[in-house]
């Protein structure tokens, strides 16, 4: 690891400590947030000798299961502080990948420590669910397929999103972007054998589970991509404030797996409508990538557009999410860092303390659309800056 690297992580690192031992319910308190009630039912079920997805029921793919086993080695009482433990590990690791990442670019000291130290920050600043989740897992491997693939490390960088799919599926968004960032860098050989890499890690992960509950794992699957249209997401939020407005009349109704959804014909319209936007904003990101130069800073762009477009324009938006972008978006520069840390600011006003009075429609709606419009305007910022530079006109002979 080089200086400027070490410099940043060191930074990086400290502030994350420092960040989630201030925040509420944070490191060293032994409460938890979210579906850490949950995780420890996983965790004890498997430890059980119960097969996954045959005899129990998990809504996550297959290597999070390691990580929600972990901390159930120990006692009950002890399993929330062990787990937000092993999370801020993996923070600190992806923090680590981005200080690395930010090297290999050939950033400075400055803007690496400066990198590296609104990603720690970050993470505070969204509260407990940053480790209250188990996010940081498959966060830790999309940064570290990033590092890979900015340092050149190709089939490491495409194993790496491979098995960051295993663990929760937003890491596959990035795979057609590494294989055609690596083919058109290293040829259609290198691209090829990247793919591969991917597809034989994801494979060696879930093909034992396949093999032993086919049906259960693929009913897992199926409730991850076909759920309903989540409070918290944009167009829930902007129906959730039409509601205060008096201009519809919300129904929230609880969905597959443990979701909070709008019901109704509007709801299922502005649902199917995300989907739609989500892949074109995702095809969008990835069409102005392959319009410039295929450089390892636009590679890091245009993977921190992505995930923003994952997690902004997703039916569901919970906000553990937004774990996903601590260590992508800080790469894109100052402006980008500043619309991350107002969403995760706003997502901490009524997370969790106020969530509540979200699920009743309250004024505090008014706060989850305004994030959510913070995170669209941080989409538009990363593919204004994704877009090619025009050529220059050429010069008239004599002039």
């Amino acid at each position: 690891m080089s200086a400027v690297a070490r410099c940043g992580a060191l930074v990086g690192v400290a502030l994350l400590l420092l960040s989630l031992t201030l925040t509420d319910h944070g490191l060293l308190s032994s409460k938890g947030v979210g579906d850490t009630g949950h995780y420890q039912q996983y965790g004890e079920h498997a430890l059980t000798g119960a097969v996954p997805y045959r005899d129990f029921f998990v809504e996550f793919p297959p290597l999070a299961l390691p990580v929600l086993t972990l901390p159930a080695l120990g006692p009950d009482s002890r399993y929330v502080p062990q787990f937000k433990a092993l999370e801020t590990l993996f923070l600190a690791g992806a923090i680590v990948f981005l200080a690395l990442t930010m090297a290999a670019l050939g950033h400075g000291r400055r803007r690496t420590i400066e990198a590296c130290a609104v990603a720690g920050i970050s993470a505070g600043v969204l509260g407990p669910i940053a480790i209250s989740s188990f996010d940081p897992w498959p966060t830790l491997f999309a940064a570290g397929a990033l590092a890979a693939l900015v340092a050149g490390r190709d089939r490491l960088g495409g194993a790496a999103l491979g098995l960051g799919a295993a663990a929760k599926l937003f890491p596959l968004a990035l795979g057609p972007l590494a294989v055609l960032h690596v083919a058109r860098s290293h040829g259609l050989r290198a691209g090829r054998a990247t793919l591969l890499a991917l597809v034989a890690a994801g494979l060696a992960v879930a093909a034992p589970f396949a093999l032993a509950a086919p049906g259960g794992l693929g009913y897992s699957l199926e409730t991850q991509l076909t759920r309903g249209l989540q409070i918290e997401s944009l167009g829930g939020s902007a129906l959730l404030v039409a509601d205060r407005l008096g201009l519809y009349d919300a129904r929230v109704v609880v969905g597959d797996p443990y979701s909070l959804d709008l019901a109704g014909r509007l709801a299922d319209a502005v649902g199917a409508l995300h989907s739609v936007a989500q892949l074109a904003a995702l095809g969008l990101a990835l069409l102005l990538y392959l319009r410039g130069p295929a450089t390892p800073a636009r590679l890091a762009l245009a993977a921190a557009a992505t995930t923003v477009a994952l997690v902004t324009l997703g039916k569901v938006l919970s906000p553990q999410y937004l774990v996903w972008l601590i260590p992508l978006v800080p790469i894109c520069g100052r402006r980008a860092s500043a619309l991350l840390l107002a969403a995760c600011a706003l997502t901490h006003v009524w997370f969790p303390g106020r969530f509540d009075e979200v699920v009743a429609v309250g004024g505090v709606s008014w706060v989850v659309l305004l994030r959510n419009l913070v995170l669209v305007a941080l989409f538009a910022l990363l593919l204004v800056r994704l877009r090619p530079a025009p050529r220059a006109a050429p010069r008239a002979a004599g002039s």
